[in-house]
């Protein structure tokens, strides 16, 4: 029988794998040492929030419902010479996969998600502008010739 993880056990788990104390973690995403040996079901959207931009290559879906993989897909895994490649959660699905049974129960794991998207999308709308700007100044260029 598979036993479930915790939150806090795959959290453990992913900075065992970093190799980051609980004193480099607490200081990077502003928490005290004990923070995760506090945790009881779940970390708070701003905790989250912190991780996900301390830790990129961290999947926070994994980290917070147990699915797919610890590592983003098309991170690199080891150092930069092992040349090892996690490329995907190795399922194979024509079908878009429904997760809300995940987040049934835990409202701050969707607002969490939501913030992460929020910032993602002004992310991308601040790209778009400076493609735009870029541009506009090649059309002003042609335009001289």
């Amino acid at each position: 029988m598979v036993m479930e993880t915790t939150v806090k056990q795959r959290l453990m788990e992913y900075l065992r794998f970093k190799q980051v104390n609980m004193s480099e973690f607490g200081r990077l995403v502003g928490v005290s040492n004990a923070y995760v040996t506090s945790i009881k079901r779940s970390i708070s959207p701003d905790k989250l929030q912190a991780i996900a931009s301390n830790f990129p290559d961290l999947d926070i879906q994994w980290l917070v419902t147990g699915e797919g993989q610890m590592i983003k897909a098309g991170q690199q895994v080891g150092d930069s010479n092992s040349g090892v490649i996690i490329n995907g959660n190795n399922r194979i699905s024509n079908s878009p996969i429904d997760n809300r049974q995940y987040y049934s129960d835990s409202p701050d794991v969707l607002k969490a998600q939501i913030e992460l998207l929020d910032e993602r999308i002004k992310e991308k709308d601040a790209q778009i502008k400076e493609k735009d700007a870029q541009i506009k100044q090649l059309l002003d260029i042609l335009a001289k010739h």
